[in-house]
């Protein structure tokens, strides 16, 4: 049950806003600096607060380069909540309409990036930025064992 504070709703229309305001609180709590954490532990609640380490696979998805987190999360959300008929959201948010929290998701049937529409969101810019180590490990690592959509990128790109 969410605090009296917090009103939970179903997003209908999503927003650049709201896409901007998740990838702000996803890259927050995927670094240390947001909390303090007293064991070692990647996830754990620690007084009232949700904190995430930078663990190896948020490493690894960002090649190396955490400051590439808001830009493939900021893809992902937005890929997810712009594009029509693929994602669906809740939002919590306080007394003063902030976004406090949310939960997005797939829908069933829907590849998350497996439209170009969805990759024009971020993924291709996030692509771009990586080092050429990176783009060598998502073409070479990640895309060589799987079927993943954002795998369906030209090699060598």
């Amino acid at each position: 049950m969410a605090p009296p504070n917090v009103n939970i709703e179903h997003v209908q229309d999503s927003t650049e806003t709201l896409a901007e305001d998740a990838t702000h609180i996803f890259t927050g709590l995927m670094h240390e600096r947001r909390c303090s954490c007293p064991s070692s532990s990647s996830l754990h609640l620690y007084p009232r607060r949700l904190c995430l380490t930078q663990g190896p696979s948020a490493i690894a998805l960002v090649g190396g380069d955490m400051s590439l987190l808001p830009t493939l999360s900021g893809a992902l959300l937005r890929a997810l909540l712009l594009t029509p008929g693929v994602g669906d959201a809740f939002t919590a948010r306080n007394e003063n309409g902030e976004l406090v929290g949310y939960a997005v998701f797939s829908l069933p049937g829907q590849l998350l990036l497996s439209t170009e529409e969805q990759k024009m969101l971020g993924f291709l810019d996030f692509i771009a930025q990586l080092s050429p180590e990176g783009r060598r490990y998502y073409t070479e690592t990640v895309c060589s064992s799987s079927e993943l959509a954002p795998c369906k990128l030209q090699r060598g790109y």
